[in-house]
């Protein structure tokens, strides 16, 4: 009788023991972990029913409050997602699948945030948890995280499958039969930095897929929406094959069972992938101008002085191919638009030989184009003809690039002869927003005609748009 007195005294304890560990759990999904709120997508007054992405809006807003809308009463779901965006959204689900699973899901429990160089304090919590603790982001160079940037396909696949990896060593995977799709896409290449990921993504998770055209089109950029259909797709697929997880009620009612202690398994730290490139500008624009001394060898005089012109270049690419249009106005006396100017307009017709598919790579291109050129206003030496270009851009780092540019001219209506420019000089970045690009400027010709052989020497500059 004693013994069996304290056995129900024991199993009493560990039954309120239970009850009062229940008791101070959170609900999981209730609200935002980041914010502490919780939407409702009646209130987004750009959300309707019949829009596409409806379902996924609401899921991921109300049901789950893992993605917040823009603004109070706005999703502005054609908005660009950006990393911040995405980090909030990622920690939203991490803490809520804690919460379910009962298990820290954690990678590195040490905090290392002093490592974010460019995260302000609102951010700094989220951003130090999925990147220092979690593994699923990863920091930019110079330990950047760069949340403001907007994320593209290859980006979220990487994460993503950085995500469902953890997921998978912290609780288990059930057995499911991946697809063979990825191999149809044929943009994603097995030397590509993302390949593997973005391949268990199309295949294994069947998360992402590709376009009609065949491509995965990983450089495109993210709207609000498309994440939003995509995380949905993630956290049904965690549904399914990994954890359950319950329709959040208003009152949950806790379970009165033992709480497992889960067992710590040391995990290395993610290696950092290297970065995507830059890719390809469609625009190129240049706007400078150029001072430069002129002498003429035949009659045997210099100037003694330099004088400064005006220069534009626009050049417009599609991959390989592209074309481009210049112009120049050289004040060649003491007052402007008086007496002897210099003007050189023409375009050319371009072809990349490399660096076709990023800004950040040796570009070699060359183009076959028309000139004009006039000289004393065109009263005495005006002519016109066809032009070669061939032009050479090497970026050392980040910071510099070396350029090499020559443009050469045969005149065949007007004054006959000929002209060779040539440019040599660096792009420094100044902004996100332009560089500038400063150099030696040379310049010969000849008009057969009046038997005149000139030459100009001197610095041009110009600042630099990319878009």
């Amino acid at each position: 009788m004693k013994n069996k007195k304290i056995t129900s005294l024991l199993l009493a304890s560990v039954t309120v023991l239970s009850v009062s560990n229940s008791s101070f759990a959170r609900p999981a999904f209730m609200y935002s972990y980041v914010t502490g709120i919780a939407y409702k997508i009646d209130g987004l007054v750009d959300m309707k029913p019949k829009h596409w992405a409806y379902g996924a809006v609401k899921y991921v807003v109300e049901d789950l409050n893992i993605m917040d809308p823009e603004t109070p009463t706005r999703f502005l779901g054609d908005k660009k997602a950006t990393r911040y965006q995405l980090a909030k959204a990622f920690y939203n689900a991490a803490k809520g699948l804690e919460d379910i699973s009962e298990k820290d899901l954690r990678l590195n429990k040490a905090s290392l945030d002093n490592t974010l160089t460019d995260v302000n304090d609102d951010n700094k919590k989220v951003v130090n948890s999925v990147v220092n603790e979690y593994g699923i982001m990863q920091l930019l160079p110079d330990s950047r995280f760069m949340g403001g940037r907007e994320m593209t396909r290859y980006e979220l696949a990487f994460d993503m499958n950085n995500y469902l990896l953890l997921l998978e060593k912290k609780i288990g995977i059930a057995e499911t039969l991946a697809r063979d799709r990825a191999v149809e896409l044929k943009d994603l290449t097995t030397d590509h930095w993302a390949y593997a990921a973005s391949k268990n993504i199309v295949d294994k998770y069947k998360i992402m897929d590709g376009y009609p055209q065949g491509v995965f089109g990983g450089d495109q950029k993210l709207t609000r929406y498309e994440v939003a259909a995509l995380i949905k797709r993630f956290v049904e697929y965690v549904d399914k094959n990994i954890l359950s997880i319950p329709k959040p009620t208003p009152t949950p009612t806790p379970t009165i069972v033992p709480t497992p202690v889960p067992t710590e398994i040391p995990t290395p730290i993610p290696t950092v992938t290297p970065i995507p490139k830059k890719p390809e500008s469609l625009a190129d624009l240049k706007a400078g101008g150029v001072i430069a001394n002129l002498f003429n060898p035949s009659a045997n005089n210099s100037f003694n002085k330099f004088d400064p012109g005006l220069n534009l270049d626009a050049s417009f690419w599609f991959e390989r191919f592209g074309f481009s249009v210049n112009g120049e106005y050289l004040f060649s006396d003491d007052k402007a638009f008086q007496n002897s100017p210099r003007v050189n307009a023409g375009g050319t017709v371009n072809m990349k030989l490399l660096g076709y598919t990023s800004d950040e790579d040796l570009a070699v291109i060359v183009g076959l184009g028309y000139n004009y050129t006039s000289w004393i206003s065109g009263s005495i030496m005006a002519g016109s003809g066809p032009k070669a270009k061939f032009e050479v851009e090497y970026p050392i780092n980040q910071w510099v690039a070396l350029n090499l540019r020559e443009d050469f001219t045969i005149y065949v209506a007007g004054n006959t002869g000929w002209k060779n420019d040539v440019f040599a000089g660096v792009t420094i970045p100044a902004s996100n927003l332009f560089s500038i690009q400063l150099g030696y400027y040379g310049s010969q010709y000849s008009v057969s005609n009046v038997s005149s052989f000139n030459t100009q020497n001197g610095l041009q500059g110009f600042l630099r748009f990319r878009f």
